[in-house]
Formats: C-alpha cells, structure tokens, sequence
C-alpha cells in the first residue's frame, strides 16, 4: 500500500458532531459536521489519503479549512484541491503543502519509523491547489452549527482559533499548546502574540481547548503561563536593541512542561 492510500488515521469521537482524527502521532485534525455541509480543520502532512478517509465519518460536502499554513498541517490538502485559509498565511501555502516539504518533514519525525511511513514513496500533488483567503473571524455556517475563525497571530501571521460556541470548544492549533514556537521566519512578533492572547484568556476560561498537538484538552493554566512568560520577555526587552542579532531563544517553566521559543529579532 501507498502512503497516499493509508487510512489507519486513530479517530475519537468527541461529540456527535465533532470527531478527532490523529494523523499517526503526528498531528490532529478535526471534522465538524453540520446538517448541510462539514469542515474539517487541517488536514495532516499527507501521510495517508485524508480526503478518502473523511468519507467513511461524513457525506456531506467538505470545506477544508486550516489554523495556519504549516507543512503538518496543510500537507494533505492537494487531495482536497481547495483550502480555506486567512490571508496572513496566504503566502507560505503553496511552499509549505509542496512535495519537497512534507517529505523533509516526515524525513525528521519520530512517528516515520514508529508507523512505517516510508517517505520515498511518497505520492506527489496530483491536482492544482486553491487557496481561498479569508478575514479575521470570519464564520463558517454548517447547517445548525458555526464555526468563527479568530485570527490570532503568533506561531504564523495568519494563524486562527477555530470557535465552536454550540458547545464551548475552540481548536487552537499550535497558538496556545504547552509549546509556543514563534521562531519561524513567518512567525509573527511576540507583542502581536500577546494582544490576541490576552484578548483570548478571559474567553478561554469557559471552552475546552483542543490543540494541534498532544492528546489531552489544554488547561488554560497553560495559556496563562505562556501569557506571563512573554509579557516578561517583552519587558526586559529594549526597543530595537537586538533586532540586529538574530538568535533563537527559549524560556521554559520550572517542570519543563510549558515552553515559549522565539527569536530575538521578532519581539516587539
């Protein structure tokens, strides 16, 4: 079997309109389903045929949409021919869903040898991918149930948190895990980070908050802690007194549980 033909995805039923779907300890993915149309939320590096997979949990037509264009999740997204996506990430979508990336990608992850995803036989692009941008929140109407994409940048310039108030939860990608790692060239600032985080925690306190990575729910201690540690780094940070030196840097809490990496240059 082809890696583009593998469908073994592990896949937990949230609630009857909502399913998880983990892309080989690699990534998850989330399908919503409304009474007219589903979304599903990122779609995985591509280490299997995501789009077949998603019909044996749904019939209804599919809109894919992503929390920000990153390799791990927007990989898959060719098999679909069309991806939602905001219009800060709008640039990056075709590098990161290339053949090139996902393959360098698998080339480093420890689930490739774990799942045997063997990526030399990995299937390229076979159809033209669309992006197609949106603004900050705008409002996906399934049928019965919405979900708001809420921009907030951070980890990438156009990542969002997908809002579902029908039942209190919010995908947040890779925003608010226990990892925050704005040290990528499109990372946004971390005082960017900060203005929608803090507009984010007082509403973060009555969700459930389900991350890219990891198989738990977030507690929002963690986003409080991510809150407090980068309002520290911004202040003992003097304006343009290091955007000339360009390091990676990392804070951690005392566990080595809860971690913020950034880049010197990308602060204020």
């Amino acid at each position: 079997m082809t890696m583009a033909g593998r469908t073994d995805y592990t896949v937990e039923k949230i609630n009857e309109q909502i399913y998880r779907i983990n892309e080989f300890n690699i990534m998850n993915c989330f399908l919503i389903i409304g009474e007219e149309k589903a979304l599903l939320v990122d779609c995985g590096v591509g280490a299997g045929n995501m789009a077949e997979f998603v019909k044996t949990l749904t019939d209804k037509p599919v809109i894919l949409a992503a929390t920000h264009a990153h390799v791990d999740h927007i990989g898959a997204a060719w098999q679909f021919g069309k991806i939602h996506i905001h219009k800060g990430d709008a640039p990056i979508v075709w590098y990161q869903s290339s053949t090139k990336e996902r393959v360098k990608y698998l080339k480093r992850h420890p689930s490739t040898e774990k799942f045997g995803l063997d990526y030399n036989n990995f299937a390229p692009q076979k159809s033209y991918l669309i992006p197609v941008t949106f603004g900050d929140n705008h409002k996906f109407d399934l049928g019965g149930i919405t979900v708001e994409a809420v921009h907030t940048p951070g980890h990438s310039r156009g990542s969002v948190n997908f809002k579902i108030d029908k039942y209190n939860i919010m995908l947040v990608a890779d925003n608010y895990i226990s990892i925050l790692n704005c040290r990528y060239a499109f990372a946004a600032p971390l005082s960017h980070w900060l203005k929608s985080a803090k507009a984010f925690l007082p509403v973060c306190e009555g969700y459930t908050l389900y991350g890219g990575h990891g198989q738990h729910p977030i507690s929002p201690d963690v986003v409080k802690w991510l809150v407090k540690t980068v309002e520290d780094i911004i202040a003992s940070t003097k304006k343009n007194d290091s955007f000339s030196n360009k390091k990676v840097k990392a804070v951690e809490d005392e566990n080595g549980k809860n971690k913020v990496i950034y880049r010197t240059d990308m602060i204020l």
